[in-house]
């Protein structure tokens, strides 16, 4: 029987942000697909794109007060933030996905402030257009004091191998800039391009890290064999209803070795956020 032990120092990086509001875009005309708020029942809130609900969200996509207190109640000592992935915004024009990633991103520095070192941010950038892509990177890593980026799996249907995203990726590596890919309205095998003197495919993967957002003890080994328990985070996906509520539980009940264990509940997702152990004090 494996021994639990709780250590409530979790690093949980996959968690979104939704703001409590929108404002109006500044571009005229407004996009089609620019988003709004619809009041709800208590406490909750639809997320209206292009007309339509596209999620009823509650308040703790917004409220720090709320996220901290689940937080303790999950084990977790640190909660990094980005974007609910349709926000992101790839689909509009440059220039208003900008401005919309701007104002989001702001709110999550909003709700890092207060957290008491509690929440980390990363940003969302409008990489349809590098250029903007590259002026909001360095804000959000350099005057937002963020992470790195939260970015799509592709980009209006290009992979992010592509060539037009090599500057983004040499800037994010030149200014050590975590970069978190999220799976988002997903294409096809045109996606899988790169250059063509590829190593083995296992050992570039094993370079990556992985969230283990899996739900499921077997599952959970299967990817820690297959990429090592060096590469794999932790990550919930709150507040949405389907979120891991015991991460730290799931990672204890699966493996036995305390080195694992906290590798894979913080230090592995330290080393990804470019932090040290004692960040965290």
């Amino acid at each position: 029987m494996v021994e639990m032990v709780r250590c409530r120092c979790g690093v949980d990086v996959h968690a979104h942000v939704v703001p409590e509001n929108f404002p109006r875009s500044r571009h005229m005309p407004t996009p089609a697909d620019w988003p709004s708020m619809a009041e709800a029942e208590p406490c909750h809130r639809h997320v209206m794109i292009s007309g339509k609900v596209y999620r009823t969200v509650s308040d703790k996509c917004w409220d720090t007060a709320k996220r901290v207190a689940d937080m303790d109640a999950m084990d977790l000592a640190l909660q990094v933030v980005s974007p609910m992935p349709e926000l992101l915004s790839y689909w509009m024009d440059a220039a208003p996905a900008a401005e919309l990633l701007g104002y989001i991103n702001d709110q999550i520095a909003e709700m890092v402030a207060p957290s008491g070192g509690r929440i980390a941010g990363l940003g969302g950038v409008a990489l349809q257009d590098c250029e903007l892509a590259l002026r909001e990177l360095h804000r959000v890593v350099g005057e937002l004091g963020f992470a790195g980026v939260e970015i799509g799996s592709n980009i209006n249907g290009r992979p992010i191998g592509a060539p037009e995203f090599e500057d983004f990726f040499a800037e994010c590596e030149k200014l050590g800039a975590a970069v978190f890919v999220h799976a988002l309205r997903p294409c096809g095998m045109a996606r899988l391009i790169g250059p063509p003197p590829l190593q083995q495919p296992l050992a570039q993967a094993r370079a990556m890290f992985y969230d283990g957002l899996v739900f499921d003890e077997p599952t959970l080994l299967h990817i820690a064999a297959m990429f090592g328990t060096t590469q794999i985070m932790l990550g919930t996906d709150y507040p949405f209803n389907f979120h891991d509520r015991r991460p730290v539980d799931r990672v204890m009940a699966t493996f036995a070795d305390p080195a694992v264990r906290e590798n894979m509940q913080r230090g592995n997702a330290l080393r990804f956020l470019g932090r040290e152990k004692g960040d965290m004090a």
